[in-house]
């Protein structure tokens, strides 16, 4: 088990701490996993922290601030996720660096 479904599972047997502590817990979690992501792109990224988010909600799901925080989280992953695909095509022609010199251009070598 890697230590983010580690960090999971205590959540899920803790006891001893009321909802709004764990609910800040489970922030933290998701920015460990955050950081820790060794997805390969942006999308692959935001899938992997989104569905540790669902494993914190499903963990306590009659802990309120858990479940509203953890989607909070989750609302801003996705946001950020569309704004990056987003701009990503917008780019377009621009991923290789080059201006396009058309018939027209004034490049002088």
């Amino acid at each position: 088990m890697n230590e983010i479904l580690t960090l999971i599972e205590k959540v899920k047997n803790d006891r001893q701490n009321g909802a709004s502590h764990l609910a800040l817990q489970s922030l933290e979690i998701l920015k460990t996993a955050a950081y820790q992501s060794s997805a390969v792109s942006p999308q692959l990224w935001a899938e992997e922290i989104i569905g540790y988010g669902h494993l914190l909600i499903e963990a306590r799901p009659a802990m309120t601030p858990i479940s509203s925080l953890v989607n909070e989280f989750i609302s801003i992953i996705r946001i950020k996720a569309a704004g990056f695909f987003r701009l990503r095509s917008d780019c377009g022609g621009l991923q290789t660096g080059k201006k396009d010199r058309g018939a027209g251009s004034s490049h002088i070598n």
